[in-house]
């Protein structure tokens, strides 16, 4: 089993991924802020001493889109992940994987292309790079929206957790303009599942992972009534502007590689969200 330096390890994902590599016997030394390592102060990081055969990077930044907030995601995405790869030359690293996210997708489509998705886009760049320069195999997973059953999500996810609570208690459900868009959500046990079995492989390359249903935001209010066994009422404010598209990628060539694919579908998580809160 691998001896896994994982980022992020307080975070919601990180947190997550934490507990599923420990349980199948990986051994995990967690980075995070809580423990003073700081991505972006590579003297925080040189704290390190022992060898780590695997990195997984969780960690990232999510801030806005004003001069300040870019630069936080560029200090964060960016230079933080260069500051992993001096890392990885310290602890022996052989084994480096990214959690990216298909907001990293520039098109026509993606009407929600960032800061977010320029610093995660250029993390995976300077990544691949150095992955190839100092000759360590890399793995580069992008998620579609992830989401839980805890709702720790709530706050990346807070559209998908509004429509929930607002079914669960009754309220009707208002969506801005005319379009109805398609989002494309996964669990956290799957994107676990998904990781544990990439580098239990040792798979290399860069890889979509969105799950096989993409659903459109009138099917997803459905699909919530359905979960919280009531008919949500749905206000449309036509003279608002419409929500905006996101970049779907129609790959699944990961779930081959790892025969494995997402088994949660959305009904089956909001209806575990529910009951558990």
């Amino acid at each position: 089993m691998s001896k896994v330096l994982l980022t992020g390890a307080s975070g919601f994902v990180g947190s997550y991924l934490s507990s599923c590599l420990t349980s199948n016997g990986h051994t995990v030394f967690g980075l995070s802020k809580s423990e003073s390592f700081d991505l972006c102060n590579f003297s925080s990081l040189s704290r390190i001493k022992y060898e780590h055969d695997t990195i997984i990077h969780c960690a990232a930044g999510f801030n806005g889109n004003d001069v300040d907030s870019c630069i936080q995601n560029e200090m964060i995405n960016s230079i933080g992940s260069l500051n992993l790869c001096k890392l990885a030359i310290e602890v022996r690293c052989r084994y480096f994987v990214y959690i990216s996210s298909i907001s990293v997708i520039e098109d026509q489509v993606n009407e929600f292309f960032n800061s977010y998705g320029i610093s995660k886009k250029h993390a995976e760049d300077n990544i691949k790079f150095f992955c190839k320069t100092n000759n360590i195999r890399c793995l580069i997973l992008r998620f579609s929206q992830i989401y839980d059953s805890k709702g720790i999500a709530k706050d990346h996810q807070p559209f998908l957790y509004d429509i929930i609570d607002k079914i669960s208690k009754g309220e009707d459900i208002t969506i801005y303009g005319v379009k109805n868009p398609y989002r494309n959500y996964i669990h956290i046990d799957d994107v676990c599942k998904i990781i544990e079995k990439s580098i239990n492989q040792k798979i290399e390359g860069l890889y979509h992972c969105v799950h096989p249903e993409s659903h459109t935001i009138l099917d997803i209010i459905e699909i919530a009534g359905r979960a919280a066994d009531k008919t949500p009422k749905v206000i449309r404010l036509s003279d608002k502007s419409n929500i905006g598209n996101i970049s779907i990628p129609n790959d699944f060539l990961i779930y081959k590689k790892i025969c494995f694919s997402p088994q949660i579908n959305l009904h089956e998580g909001i209806r575990k969200y529910i009951q558990e809160n």
